[in-house]
């Protein structure tokens, strides 16, 4: 598994799959199962960091799902 860490400033795992724009998903533990065509992460806030834990063959596809190299300032 790889853990990918964002600052949860502007990535917060709640806020983002809550919108109404992701359907596949389920909480679980601290945070959320999301899936994605074949593919499942588990994606977390706490302490002002969103992690995204996936397959390491995954974890491209989630960078570009979530679109994290975007800078929303």
């Amino acid at each position: 598994m790889q853990k990918t860490i964002f600052p949860a400033e502007y990535f917060n795992a709640r806020d983002t799959l809550l919108c109404g724009q992701v359907f596949r998903f389920v909480p679980h533990e601290k945070g959320f199962l999301c899936y994605s065509t074949d593919k499942a992460c588990y994606v977390y806030t706490e302490n002002g960091v969103t992690a995204v834990e996936c397959e390491e063959s995954d974890a491209e596809y989630f960078n570009y799902y979530f679109d994290t190299a975007r800078d929303y300032c």
